[in-house]
């Protein structure tokens, strides 16, 4: 079992996360979009 920092962290950096994927994700289709 996780301790509750350990998983509060791990939540923490899973949510920030998502949105770095996704911007990164929207800038590879916006430059594959450009390319075109």
């Amino acid at each position: 079992m996780l301790r509750d920092k350990e998983s509060r962290i791990l939540e923490a950096g899973l949510l920030a996360a998502v949105p770095v994927c996704v911007a990164i994700t929207a800038l590879v289709a916006l430059m594959t979009l450009a390319r075109i």
